[in-house]
């Protein structure tokens, strides 16, 4: 989410005293639980009985990446929302968390929609219905950063990858090039990766392909 190219930034962005309250805002609100949208039990770090998150940082200065765990979401305490947002560029810090915190939110509203069709779990409705709710929340969300007013995305973005485990089902959405990894056992009892999404990179053929 976000975009990569030049321009000039002159009347655009706040002065960088702002940015640093910016920065200072995000850290301040790091805290480990919050209470979300219906009740929702929310993790920005560290781990729980259904979830684990760590991050490091790295050489390159920030770090940027932002994560969080929802416990109960969308009101149903089967229901678990996992998401991971690898920020890229000077402010991919500020759209990683923007993401982190907006992203769960925009998806909940959108179910509402679908409400009625929620409970078929076993059918082709509540896939359905997931998925536009997804795919909206993403496209709204993109064109929010675009005219952010204090987060500047012309040359900053977030990668997104998310989870959505609803009692034995799993949703997997994502956005750039960060990776879902199942971790299961072969027939040896080995501990085998099985990649959950495809990335998206401009140099793959089927990126390539559609961009033509």
């Amino acid at each position: 989410m976000g975009g990569c190219c030049s321009r000039d930034e002159v009347g655009r962005m706040p002065t960088c005293g702002a940015m640093e309250q910016v920065d200072a805002f995000y850290a301040a609100e790091e805290e480990s639980v919050r209470v979300g949208d219906g009740g929702a039990r929310v993790r920005l770090k560290g781990s729980c009985m259904v979830a684990s998150m760590f991050t490091q940082q790295g050489w390159k200065g920030v770090n940027q990446d932002a994560m969080t765990v929802w416990e109960g979401f969308a009101g149903d305490q089967d229901t678990v929302f996992c998401g991971a947002f690898d920020g890229h560029g000077p402010y991919g810090h500020r759209v990683a968390c923007h993401v982190r915190d907006a992203l769960p939110s925009r998806l909940q509203s959108g179910m509402k929609a679908f409400e009625g069709g929620a409970d078929d779990t076993a059918g082709d409705g509540w896939f359905a219905s997931w998925k536009a709710s997804i795919v909206s929340a993403f496209e709204e969300l993109d064109k929010e950063l675009s005219n952010h007013p204090w987060i500047d995305c012309i040359c900053s973005g977030a990668t997104a990858v998310t989870i959505l485990k609803e009692r034995d089902h799993l949703i997997i959405a994502n956005l750039g090039d960060s990776r879902a990894v199942l971790c299961t056992r072969d027939d040896d009892d080995q501990l085998v990766p099985v990649q959950l999404t495809v990335d998206q990179k401009p140099n793959l053929p089927s990126e390539l392909q559609q961009m033509h």
